[in-house]
């Protein structure tokens, strides 16, 4: 159950994403409900033919994930965002608390790749537009628009890609135990910055750094426990 959910979750963030139905581009929202409700069926069918799940399980895993894509297309504020997510957290936490480990030894190892694909979609472009979210709600402003910034990006738009990869190296890296590593990692991320925030005499910077730098590695460290419990 834990494990659909995880996939459903990530697979429709990605494919639906916030505020798609307003896309001024023609056929942007039709796209985004296929893509929401191709993501939905196959999922459905893949916990009743290969995961072999009780129809109610089914049922919670296709509801919560068709409300988590709904309000990403019709509700894409920051709050609604932040919501979204804690929710979610809270349903998967609660579906892992009261999940048994009866199935057999094919389906479980399925049942965690299910899981660990989840974990890598939500942490890419979905984890990007929270981060960005809660340090807009931080800055006392937020998103106008169906974007993952809120200012202008440089050409490379580095921040679009060190993020996921941090966030992706950090949950590889915790799930096989290796706790120095991650410790060394969080430790060249903050020696890099310092000279930047260091210049910056308001302290806006040090404080978005680390905003955004806790809930990354806060999300990153939720997706480890999921994946190693």
């Amino acid at each position: 159950m834990t494990a659909l959910l995880t996939l459903l979750l990530g697979a429709t963030a990605v494919l639906v994403p916030p505020g798609a139905s307003s896309d001024p581009r023609r056929g942007a929202g039709t796209r985004s409900a296929l893509a929401q409700s191709a993501a939905l069926v196959l999922g459905v069918l893949l916990g009743i033919t290969i995961l072999h799940l009780p129809w109610w399980q089914i049922a919670v895993v296709a509801l919560t994930a068709g409300l988590w894509a709904a309000l990403a297309r019709f509700a894409p504020g920051p709050r609604v965002t932040l919501g979204r997510w804690i929710a979610a957290i809270a349903v998967v936490a609660l579906c892992a608390a009261i999940q048994d480990g009866r199935a057999g030894a094919g389906v479980q190892r399925l049942a965690d790749l299910c899981r660990a694909a989840g974990c890598l979609l939500l942490l890419t472009t979905p984890a990007n537009r929270v981060v960005t979210d809660l340090l807009g709600i931080a800055r006392g402003k937020a998103r106008t628009q169906s974007t993952d910034v809120l200012e202008p990006e440089p050409a490379l738009r580095g921040g679009r890609w060190i993020g996921p990869l941090e966030r992706v190296l950090m949950l590889l890296l915790a799930s096989t135990g290796a706790h120095q590593a991650v410790a060394a990692l969080i430790a060249a991320k903050g020696a890099i910055r310092f000279p930047e925030i260091s210049k910056d005499s308001t302290e806006t910077k040090a404080e978005e750094f680390l905003v955004g730098s806790l809930a990354s590695w806060t999300l990153a460290a939720l997706a480890a426990v999921l994946l190693t419990r």
